[in-house]
């Protein structure tokens, strides 16, 4: 019962900092004169996916493989079936000719990519199946690929959006990023404590822990935007 309440105390500092270090950032980043489309591309995006990338880091870092890898998996599968299938009953979706000829495609191409690099055994007859550091190259160069990409996409298109964003002081912006990675950091240590302390107290692996109750409560960023975009019928960005 401790180690729930610590699981749930730790997702809700983990959303807030994530929460946090993304207005203050684009803040700074404005006050930087850095364009929109940076802000977007980076501080935004990243800001959504920084719970899942804070968990698996220290799960990472920590020894627990099969947690980082049970949540980056669990919250594609959340983010797709779950997030985008709630999205679509709240408000039909309309989809683009780039996101059904590029966009899934790539999604799809992601994920085998992934499969191929994780299967070892099976390819290359290993005696286990690792991912290893240069397969963390290799994804993040598709990943470098797929950005470009995206800044390509944004710097055609002449119907570009600006951004809202609340300016403050230099100061302040500098001192809430910090707050919000002490808030980050703190809250993906107490998720993964209580994950780990979670799964050996109902004799669970750790990937099945990853799989659903990590990655559920580390999308859960994602999951409001989504909903929030769908009922206010903004199905781009849901």
């Amino acid at each position: 019962m401790v180690s729930l309440f610590i699981l749930m105390g730790g997702f809700t500092v983990l959303v807030f900092g994530a929460r946090i270090l993304v207005d203050s950032s684009s803040s700074l980043a404005r006050r930087l004169n850095i364009p929109d489309i940076v802000i977007g591309l980076t501080i935004v995006a990243f800001g959504t996916s920084s719970p899942e990338l804070l968990v698996s880091l220290m799960a990472s870092a920590e020894g627990n493989s099969d947690l980082a890898l049970g949540n980056v998996i669990g919250s594609n599968i959340f983010n797709i079936l779950f997030i985008l299938g709630i999205s679509a009953i709240l408000s039909p979706l309309k989809i683009k000719t780039g996101t059904t000829w590029i966009e899934v495609p790539l999604t799809f191409l992601s994920a085998v990519v992934v499969l191929l690099l994780a299967n070892d055994i099976f390819i290359d007859k290993a005696s286990a199946s690792i991912i290893s550091r240069s397969d963390g190259i290799i994804l993040l160069m598709f990943f470098l690929v797929f950005l470009v990409y995206n800044i390509t996409v944004m710097m055609n298109n002449s119907n570009e959006e600006k951004l809202v964003i609340k300016e403050e002081a230099t100061w302040k912006s500098a001192l809430f990023i910090i707050g919000g990675l002490i808030l980050l950091v703190a809250g993906g240590r107490a998720i993964v404590y209580s994950s780990v302390k979670m799964a050996q107290m109902a004799g669970l692996s750790e990937r099945v822990i990853g799989l659903t109750i990590v990655s559920v409560g580390t999308s859960l960023p994602e999951a409001a935007t989504s909903i929030v975009a769908a009922l206010r019928k903004n199905t781009d960005i849901a």
